[in-house]
């Protein structure tokens, strides 16, 4: 335990001397005065719903309060809130109280990583929408369940989800989810390395998303362009995309979507080996990811860092890192983000001249690959061990 400590303090200190700056007083920009933030308001707010209200009421409020919580990144408050919805069932008027409940708890469980629940609760609310022949709702816990299957790596049912959730939304002309849909959809063509259809999808996102105003998904759809053209080797593009996405997010006060555009710029300054500001940027990233209980986001920060350390060839901690990272990924079943820090212990092995290791590791990370039928990992990594850096 005390060699462990010893090895982060060194990586502070590493990381210190590398960015130039100080790393514990980053401005969040998020107000901690929020109601979200303050434990004593929001147990009153709690209180309140409940004594004052009528049951239709007060279960309006208390899931149009889980709504701004999941908007803002509070996934455990807003954990907190449907669990008091759906364990008291005098609190909800109707079946579509308890569906819209599933599904919003479904939706927190899976960004949270807790796959199996996600689902359980996403059944459950489907099976109250069919019955109830709601198609909107139908089509949020599609576009819901989507994500589920894509953050596990099962990219056919992720998409064959989304298509259905985006032809629910157009059966009732909701062009705000339309949007997201569609942008989803963008998503797994960009995994599966279909750039060019990944913009288009893109693009007709984001003419929903302008046409309705909504600001937040557009800073979602900025990351994700960002993503694609770093994958395309655009770096000043992809720059660009992610600040825009972080000046969006911050207007917002998204903590979990300002995390997501610092993780991106440090991906892409790290490919241009700007190391001090790749740090700088991993530094805050984890901030906001921490704040918003993240755990992929920490890992993927976690896999930069080992890259950056790998760099500068302190071995141990680069290993130390990559190892969290990978161990944070094969906990949530993501094989996508596994592969990928697979990838990067393999090379780590190489650099020590282990190449029965790194052929283990290598090994692992194609199978992780084939998972999820990316197939630009599969073809970069079987590259050279320059290209493959580049390619990151």
């Amino acid at each position: 335990m005390t060699a462990f400590v010893e090895l982060v303090e060194n990586s502070e200190a590493i990381e210190y001397n590398i960015s130039g700056k100080k790393f514990k007083n980053i401005p969040l920009i998020i107000e901690e005065t929020d109601v979200f933030a303050n434990r004593e308001q929001f147990d009153k707010l709690l209180t309140f719903c409940r004594s004052s209200l009528g049951r239709e009421n007060c279960c309006n409020v208390l899931l149009a309060i889980a709504d701004l919580l999941i908007e803002h990144g509070e996934m455990g408050r807003a954990e907190e809130i449907l669990d008091v919805v759906l364990s008291q069932p005098d609190l909800c008027d109707g079946q579509e109280h308890f569906a819209r409940a599933f599904m919003r708890r479904g939706e927190v469980f899976s960004r949270l990583g807790r796959w199996e629940s996600a689902e359980n609760d996403l059944r459950r609310s489907r099976r109250i929408f069919t019955t109830l022949k709601n198609d909107q709702c139908l089509g949020q816990v599609e576009n819901i369940s989507g994500t589920n299957h894509a953050e596990r790596g099962n990219m056919k049912k992720a998409r064959s989800a989304f298509m259905l959730a985006l032809a629910s939304f157009k059966r009732v002309g909701d062009v705000r989810f339309e949007g997201i849909a569609l942008m989803n959809i963008g998503i797994i063509d960009n995994i599966r390395g279909e750039y060019d259809s990944a913009l288009a999808e893109y693009n007709r996102a984001k003419s929903c998303f302008e046409q309705v105003g909504d600001m937040r998904r557009l800073a979602e759809l900025h990351h994700n362009i960002g993503m694609t053209f770093f994958f395309k080797g655009s770096s000043n593009v992809a720059l660009s995309s992610f600040e825009e996405c972080f000046l969006l997010a911050s207007r917002g006060r998204n903590p979990g979507l300002m995390g997501l555009a610092s993780l991106g710029k440090a991906q892409t300054l790290y490919g241009i080996q700007d190391f001090p500001m790749a740090i700088r940027m991993i530094t805050q990233s984890m901030e906001y990811f921490t704040r918003c209980k993240d755990r992929l986001g920490l890992a993927d920060c976690y896999k930069i860092k080992g890259m950056i350390h790998r760099k500068i060839s302190k071995i141990e901690i680069a290993e130390t890192y990559l190892q969290t990272s990978l161990r944070i990924n094969l906990e949530l079943n993501n094989n996508l983000n596994a592969g990928e820090t697979l990838a990067e212990l393999a090379e780590l092995e190489i650099l020590k001249g282990d190449r029965k290791s790194a052929a283990r590791y290598r090994a692992e990370a194609v199978a992780c690959f084939r998972k999820v039928g990316a197939r630009k990992q599969l073809e970069r990594f079987g590259k050279s061990h320059t290209t493959w850096e580049s390619a990151k």
